[in-house]
């Protein structure tokens, strides 16, 4: 089992299976350093924790689920409401979408709108932003929707 210092000197050195693995760690059932390094040992390292959280593997509150999209809320919420929705299909990013997932982004778009009019922000809007690559702030490598509303949002948003 890794140590606390280990996963710490982890994070400072920046590799990259140490932020997925802090998005799962926060997630309700690991809840603790010796949590995530179990999760770590367990062969989770490579794994990318939006695809675990869509087969069911990784804990979340999933607000929206079918079967090419899931909907789940953000673990470091920056508005009232702050949900994702993610593409049950390994996709690195918005830039790695091809011709045919217009049907993909479809269901993307009509969850988010699905889980705002049930969070009741659909009527008063909702900010819906992806993230492409590091300097844009991309810290899980999935395409997901990040979906924010309940409060006014300013501009510009960075």
């Amino acid at each position: 089992m890794r140590s606390h210092e280990e996963l710490e000197g982890g994070f400072r050195a920046g590799w990259g299976w140490w932020r997925r693995a802090v998005g799962a760690w926060r997630m309700e059932g690991l809840g603790s350093l010796e949590g995530i390094s179990t999760w770590l040992e367990e062969g989770n390292m490579e794994d990318c924790v939006f695809c675990g959280i869509a087969e069911g593997r990784v804990p979340s509150e999933i607000l929206y689920s079918d079967e090419r999209v899931v909907a789940f809320r953000d673990i470091e919420p920056q508005a009232p409401v702050h949900f994702l929705v993610v593409p049950r299909r390994h996709v690195e990013s918005a830039f790695h979408l091809k011709g045919e997932d217009g049907d993909l982004l479809a269901a993307m778009f009509a969850a988010a709108r699905q889980v705002c009019s049930e969070l009741g922000v659909e009527s008063s809007g909702a900010r819906i932003l992806t993230n492409v690559g590091p300097d844009a702030g991309q810290v899980v490598m999935h395409f997901h929707l990040h979906v924010l509303g309940g409060r006014p949002m300013g501009w510009p948003p960075g």
